[in-house]
């Protein structure tokens, strides 16, 4: 088993079969020490080639264990022979796709393959015949020359223009932020023929994966670690300032162009430094300028006596408190009342401070029937006297009896999510984050 598979934090890792056939004619790429690698594993009695039935057994078997792995990634080398060029490698990768995607309930599951960049015709294969989510075509480095350079197997095979045409249109097929491409970063800089200058391949490479992520793509780095069995042997690396820059430049892309990159995050993979920003949200107004209104089956809940609420604020530090068995109402203007019983309550100070800075607070509302919705909204103003306060100080003797109160606190809803549409609508938009052991077919989980 441990030759087929490895795991990564939330990640199958299957190596199905291991060599690469751009060294066959000394034309594998100048960073990759791989050669010396499958010599180990030749010696240490690991397969070159893995039938499919296989690793579909061994893949079933991992995912017995609950909760573990969110999605399968496979990958192995170029074989570059066919009816047409590559046909080899795609037929193989079919059928070990095919035998693992008999272990799930329905059609694709959540998975990667890092293969090569592959004709139209096979890349509509690989879609259709399987249930593959998500594919990666590595460039490796993201200028023509230095591809030409670096990648002599790949530049031989397709060519820097036309991996990058295939690119696109695997995007096309598998759809925007379920395709990417991988660089080295910091081997355009290597010796005698990449870029003289940090700023300048910074520049070039930004410039071609802006290229790419208009169009769809994702790119996503790994960082150079020379090594001494490789053809370009242990030169010195990019300084950390590029690789910060280049981080954070790849990101913003991705930000830019509205790109997803969940199947090869740092969940999936760790190899990206990249695509750890993913955990980062990006700082947009939380709430908008105006209020909004509320649905009438939200209103209809919270003038619900069994209707259960909570009001989450924070103190001028950011610590958060929750007050529980909130007394609410819903005022004619469509804003919230907030009848809050004690003068010194850390939750009165809260509101006081979220009202004099602008700061949002939030309500969680549960209805009897289950329904669930979260109100972010802002305190606009606190009444401890006059026509409101008297109406609702009133109200809540005659209702509930021997109680004080404090203040009013009107509350402007800005937003409304309904929590109980959340799960379905983020599992649809986020497939890759469910585990796989949920759609493992029933007498696969249980034999």
């Amino acid at each position: 088993m441990r030759y087929v598979v490895s795991a990564r934090p939330k990640r199958l890792s299957i190596f199905p079969y291991r060599y690469c056939q751009f060294w066959n004619n000394h034309k594998g790429c100048l960073f990759c020490d791989i050669v010396p690698q499958l010599k180990r594993g030749k010696e240490q009695g690991i397969p070159a080639r893995v039938a499919p039935e296989e690793v579909a057994a061994v893949v079933r078997e991992a995912l017995k264990e609950p909760g573990r792995f969110t999605g399968l990634c496979m990958t192995g080398g170029s074989v570059l022979t066919g009816k047409e060029p590559l046909d080899d490698e795609v037929d193989y990768y079919i059928k070990v796709l095919k035998a693992i995607g008999q272990n799930f309930e329905g059609g694709r599951f959540t998975s990667q393959l890092i293969a090569t960049a592959f004709s139209d015709k096979q890349l509509r294969r690989l879609h259709d015949e399987t249930g593959l989510s998500s594919y990666t075509a590595d460039i490796e480095v993201l200028n023509e020359a230095m591809f030409n350079w670096i990648c002599p197997g790949k530049a031989a095979a397709v060519g820097y223009a036309e991996w990058k045409r295939r690119l696109v249109h695997a995007a096309r097929i598998f759809g925007r932020g379920h395709v990417d491409t991988s660089i080295v970063a910091g081997v355009e800089l290597a010796r005698p023929h990449g870029f003289t200058s940090e700023e300048e391949a910074l520049q070039a490479t930004l410039n071609e994966a802006e290229d790419l992520a208009r169009q769809g793509v994702v790119t996503v780095q790994t960082v150079w670690a020379p090594r001494p069995n490789a053809a370009l042997g242990l030169q010195k690396n990019a300084s950390l300032e590029y690789y910060v820059r280049m981080t954070k430049g790849l990101h913003e892309l991705r930000v830019k162009y509205d790109l997803p990159v969940e199947f090869d995050d740092f969940r999936n993979c760790g190899n990206h430094p990249d695509t750890d920003f993913s955990r980062v949200p990006v700082i947009e107004s939380a709430i908008a300028d105006l209020p909004i209104k509320l649905s009438k089956e939200l209103v209809a809940a919270l003038k619900d006596p069994t209707t259960l609420s909570s009001l989450a604020t924070s103190d001028a530090s950011g610590a958060p408190n929750v007050a529980l068995g909130l007394s609410l109402a819903v005022e004619e203007d469509g804003a919230l009342a907030y009848l809050e019983p004690l003068q010194a309550s850390v939750t009165n100070r809260n509101l006081t401070h979220s009202l004099w800075f602008n700061r949002p607070v939030a309500l969680a509302v549960t209805s009897e029937d289950g329904q669930r919705w979260q109100i972010r909204g802002v305190p606009v103003k606190a009444h401890v006297c006059g026509p409101v306060f008297r109406r609702h100080y009133e109200r809540i003797r005659r209702e509930v009896g021997d109680t004080d109160l404090a203040a009013v606190w009107i509350i402007e809803p800005r937003a409304v999510e309904d929590e109980s549409l959340k799960q379905a609508a983020h599992d649809a938009l986020h497939p890759s984050f469910g585990h796989l052991d949920l759609i493992l077919k029933k007498e696969e989980l249980h034999a």
